[in-house]
């Protein structure tokens, strides 16, 4: 990979954070962000503008470990760029090996303080560069404040649901030695160091787990005492321990998403089709201290494989989010380097793995279109990729492969087979945007133009181009990128600043205020990237292909300030914002970026006729299922889950009442916040009245499917996928004596109903209270239904696999969403509201409502 390209995802990734962090008031100097002036190395703290790591300081843009000096982002030649020193995407540091003075693998109290220290000193001497750490908060962030204080014994406990139960808000207490956690989580952030804490979950001590800050802008955009992404390792200490059978807790911080939804539906409709990250609700409690609700996402790793593919076996591979990633499975030749730089392998190392890889890049870019599907059949999933690609462009993912050719996980099973799977969903559900934002800071000696605004509605950024630091054009960030006008407190600047700035343009749109007069975090952290650039770098136009799927240029943004190294910098111009200003909202066009030859999963598969036919069936059933009746159910069960603890975090990153607008049933005269009904309703009438799937057939498309959990033929069609006469016909999930089992007990049931004239075999079905673990339960081979017939089965959480019509599974007495899924697809669904003890919920008179328990006879209202 050119040193170019190093430039242009890092350095792009390091501009917003700087952007959403600064502040006008005055900070400590050494915590990063506004520590320094805009200036040379004296005047400002580590990590300012001036100071030590910052824009001109030591480690910072301009000088040795940063942005355009040895060893940092620009450098082709010295190891800048993804892996190499200093940026969120850079390789860690490890400090295990050199510190670690008693040999047991991890580093005791005082072998992390004497690493820490290192730490410390050799930043001061510029050896690891990169922006500085979390530092001043822009006016988009409010100050975190101590939340309440709990005890364990103070919340519920669900010791029989599992980890990933939608339906529950679990309790997580972490308990750190030392009140400065927060600050030693953060210094070793970009190490393999982990921090050691106590765990508590469900009334259970876990022995010490380590503890450690993730994420890119999740962490480098939050200010210290603001809830910012956290990893759990309980396999720390005991290598067999585990919590609920998962080594490793994602606890994510919805940077970014007013709902804090997104990625927990965006899993629940992928994860119908095809193995996808869990996601449920945690409130997390820090030495006895509340840091409020994060959304706890299953990790990807050999646990992930063997749950949804019966065997570790395999390789496995993280597509790293980037702005620029390049990680679109682009043919680059023979040779394994380039691909090590865009895909970071997850399993074990081989040399084998990399070239079966090599060759389905090959395939996939070389093969005629008119080829692709048999020529790729035994090689990739193509049936798990199309609907990959639907629920990726559907649910307009801005981190996803059709904008970033980046953010997924790819498996190779042990037939040789791949699938594309699903990773990062934090930023979905919502409208794209027109308008660019402020410009980029200017350059520094011989440096390059500021770049473009990221604008408030969207992450993304423009082609590269000539860039920061000593050396000019060699290196630096995009042509078209920028960040906020760091010199404007009412911007998230640093106040009065020395009047350094290129030309301006359009002003800004991130100061927009809520009704009650809380800053619109949600609109400042959205933009939209609106020109292509091709996969070399190299700027170009919009081609044919945008311009009518509605990605122009936006206006011109707000200059940056023109100091890039050490001394006294060149004067360079705030470039122009991008946007999508065309055609923005909820109408990206399905078929977008069909000659995007950097991402062949697009521009190939979907060349070919019977592929895009199949694709456009899947965005189709996509769309059917955000009818709000049925999507919404979800979302209200969420919001009533969480509603109360989300009103009592006092870490949360955006308002109370942008999750409230957000997740509403109905907009309020003056919602400032997009809502999930919105995008529901709008995307679903854009997609199903696009020309291209109104017209589609509605009589099924079968096709082979090898993507587990449905290794079987499956039809295509409108939603549900199939058609079946067993319906979910009535759920009890608060029996308290109406009904009970054969052997006498008490049990919560569902009732499944044949309304067909003929006998229906279940075997070989499932039911679910997940869509994301489809095959929960099985029912026994011979079980049947007869015409006009009702079955119980009683969910009582059983583990018993000879208990006939037992589930393995509780159903949740504030509702839930169940599923009946055969090896085909999804059969039936029911999604019931919370019910009261000895009240059953379903279909009576035609019609969806809370009746009156009568299992085994028909529904009375």
């Amino acid at each position: 990979m050119q040193g170019k390209r190093f430039t242009v995802l890092l350095l792009s990734a390091a501009l917003v954070t700087i952007g959403i962090k600064m502040e006008s008031v005055a900070q400590r100097p050494g915590q990063g962000g506004g520590g320094g002036e805009l200036g040379p190395p004296q005047n400002g703290g580590r990590g300012g503008f001036g100071g030590r790591g910052g824009f001109g300081g030591r480690g910072g843009f301009g000088d040795r470990g940063g942005f355009g000096d040895r060893g940092g982002f620009g450098d082709r030649n010295r190891g800048g760029g993804p892996g190499g020193p200093g940026g969120p995407n850079a390789k860690d540091q490890l400090l295990i090996e050199k510190f670690d003075a008693d040999g047991d693998g991890r580093l005791n109290t005082q072998e992390r303080a004497k690493a820490r220290k290192s730490l410390d000193a050799n930043n001061a001497a510029g050896g690891r560069g990169g922006p500085g750490g979390p530092g001043g908060r822009g006016r988009m962030m409010a100050e975190g404040k101590p939340g309440p204080k709990l005890e364990p014994g103070e919340v519920m406990q669900y010791v029989d649901q599992p980890l990933y139960d939608p339906s529950v808000l679990r309790t997580l207490f972490l308990t750190f030695e030392s009140d400065d956690w927060e600050q030693e989580l953060a210094a070793f952030k970009p190490t393999d160091v982990e921090v050691p804490a106590k765990l508590i979950v469900d009334g259970q001590q876990y022995k010490e787990v380590g503890v450690s800050f993730r994420g890119a802008s999740s962490f480098f955009s939050i200010p210290e005492g603001l809830k910012r992404s956290l990893n759990i390792s309980m396999d720390y200490l005991d290598s067999g321990q585990r919590l609920r059978g998962f080594k490793t807790l994602n606890l994510l911080n919805c940077n970014g998403d007013a709902s804090l939804m997104s990625t927990m539906l965006y899993s629940s409709i992928a994860g119908s089709k095809i193995p996808t990250p869990r996601a449920n609700f945690v409130n997390v409690v820090i030495n006895g201290e509340s840091w409020g609700v994060y959304c706890n996402v299953e990790q990807f790793n050999g646990d992930f494989v063997k749950l949804n593919y019966g065997t570790k076996q395999g390789a496995r591979w993280k597509v790293h989010g980037s702005p620029r990633g390049d990680g679109g499975l682009r043919y680059l030749g023979e040779e394994i380097a380039p691909y090590r730089e865009r895909f970071e392998i997850k399993s074990k190392d081989d040399d084998q793995d990399w070239r079966d890889l090599i060759a389905l890049c090959k395939l996939l870019n070389e093969t005629p279109a008119d080829e692709l599907e048999e020529t790729l059949n035994g090689v990739l999933d193509i049936d798990g990729a199309l609907w990959f690609l639907a629920a990726d462009v559907a649910l307009i993912n801005s981190d996803g492969y059709w904008t970033r050719a980046s953010d997924y996980n790819i498996y190779k099973d042990p037939a040789g087979v791949f699938h594309i799977l699903p990773h990062d969903m934090n930023e979905s559900f919502r409208p794209t945007r027109g308008g660019g934002g402020p410009g980029g800071p200017g350059g520094g000696p011989g440096g390059g133009p500021g770049g473009p605004g990221f604008g408030p509605d969207g992450p993304e950024f423009g082609p590269g181009g000539p860039g920061f630091g000593p050396d000019g054009p060699r290196f630096g960030p995009p042509q078209d990128f920028g960040g906020p006008n760091f010199s404007r407190p009412d911007q998230g600047g640093l106040g009065a600043a020395p009047d350094r700035r290129g030309p301006g343009g359009v002003q800004p749109r991130d100061g927009r205020q809520q009704p009650n007069g809380e800053p619109d975090r949600e609109r400042f952290n959205r933009g939209q990237r609106g020109e292509f650039s091709n996969p070399d770098g190299q700027r170009q136009g919009p081609t044919r292909d945008a311009q009518q799927r509605g990605s122009g240029q936006g206006g011109s943004g707000q200059g940056g300030p023109g100091q890039g190294g050490p001394g006294q910098g060149g004067q360079g111009r705030g470039g122009p914002g991008f946007g999508e200003s065309n055609r923005g909202g909820y109408t990206l066009d399905p078929l977008t970026g069909l000659e995007d030859g950097s991402k062949p999963l697009r521009s190939k598969l979907l060349a070919n006729p019977k592929l895009r036919q199949r694709y456009l069936q899947y965005v189709r059933e996509i769309a059917q299922s955000l009818e709000w009746s049925v999507f919404g159910t979800q979302v209200a069960q969420a919001r009533q889950l969480i509603e109360e603890s989300v009103k009592q975090d006092t870490r949360k990153l955006m308002s109370t009442q942008a999750f409230l607008e957000a997740t509403a049933d109905k907009a309020g005269p003056q919602a400032a916040t997009p809502m999930l009904r919105t995008f529901a309703d709008e995307r679903a009438k854009y997609l199903l009245n696009h020309d291209e799937i109104k017209n589609l057939p509605t009589e099924p498309v079968w096709v082979a499917a090898s993507s587990s959990p449905f290794r079987a033929i499956v039809p295509v069609d409108q939603f549900p996928p199939l058609e079946s006469t067993v319906v979910i016909n009535e759920v009890m999930s608060s029996n308290a004596g109406t009904s009970k089992d054969s052997t006498g007990k008490v049990a919560d049931w569902i009732e499944l109903k044949n309304e067909g004239a003929q006998a229906v075999s279940l075997g070989g079905m499932y039911l679910t209270d997940d869509l994301g673990h489809a095959r929960k339960w099985k029912f026994p081979e011979d079980a049947t239904i007869d015409p006009g017939g009702y079955l119980l089965i009683w969910a009582d959480g059983t583990k018993k696999k000879d208990d006939a019509l037992h589930a393995n599974f509780k159903l949740s007495k504030e509702g839930e969403t169940l599923a009946l899924v055969s090896e085909q697809g999804v059969i039936a669904t029911l999604s019931f509201p919370a019910l009261s003890e000895d009240q059953s919920y379903g279909s009576a008179g035609g019609e969806l409502k809370v009746l009156k328990p009568s299992p085994g006879i028909p529904n009375e209202g």
